[in-house]
């Protein structure tokens, strides 16, 4: 529903209708890999293309995969129905958009070889799928500064690829993007100065509009003000 929203209001929100991908990490990515594989959306809720952070994409056993640990396969004490049900592994289809999974190999929460059996399944239907795998990375791997630009060019190239980013407006070889131009501190608020006619108004004893020597407490002091 929210990609319906967005393709729809696309006019509005200055996009195109027909790039509009779909990305998360972990419980996130799976939740994205699910509007692109899972079955029973109509077109207009799908995305364009999918890109997953250590996404969660296969819950059950596919293929010649299965769980190393078969702790870590979730039930339906976890999930609310068997794994296959909400597996996006388990739903690539012709419908499927091309994908780009970014996964480290140390990862404990979701295991390294289960994205590759999901690469393995895109291939399978000759769907367009990258994988990336980063040595020794664990779970969230992609949040910390050592990773966050390296993941991030290869997102951008990957949109590059699709022809929905310019090349020279993407970041490159894993370098972080130049830093904003350091703005200068606003400059101190300048003490208001007061006219000197407001000063000297309450001297005029007379009410006539002017302040003359003799109308001052001290006449010297003020003389530097008599500018006629």
């Amino acid at each position: 529903a929210a990609i319906a929203w967005v393709r729809e209001n696309a006019q509005r929100l200055g996009i195109d209708p027909d790039k509009i991908a779909a990305s998360g990490g972990s419980a996130g990515g799976h939740l994205a890999a699910c509007t692109g594989t899972i079955t029973g959306f109509g077109s207009d809720e799908r995305p364009n293309a999918m890109i997953l952070f250590n996404a969660a994409t296969t819950l059950a056993p596919i293929g010649d995969w299965k769980f190393e640990n078969p702790k870590m396969e979730p039930g339906i004490d976890r999930l609310g129905v068997k794994g296959h049900v909400i597996s996006p592994a388990h739903h690539i289809g012709a419908h499927t958009p091309p994908a780009l999974l970014l996964h480290g190999t140390k990862d404990e929460t979701v295991p390294y070889d289960s994205v590759v059996a999901f690469d393995k399944e895109m291939k399978k239907a000759n769907r367009p799928c990258k994988l990336v795998g980063y040595e020794g990375a664990d779970h969230a791997f992609f949040n910390r500064p050592e990773y966050l630009s390296k993941t991030i060019a290869e997102a951008d190239a990957f949109l590059v690829g699709l022809g929905w980013l310019k090349e020279d407006n993407a970041v490159t070889g894993g370098t972080t993007p130049k830093p904003a131009t350091p703005t200068m501190p606003p400059k101190p608020a300048e003490t208001p100065t007061v006219p000197a006619d407001a000063v000297f108004s309450g001297y005029d004893k007379n009410s006539d509009g002017k302040v003359t020597a003799a109308e001052l407490p001290n006449p010297q002091a003020f003389s530097r003000f008599d500018t006629n």
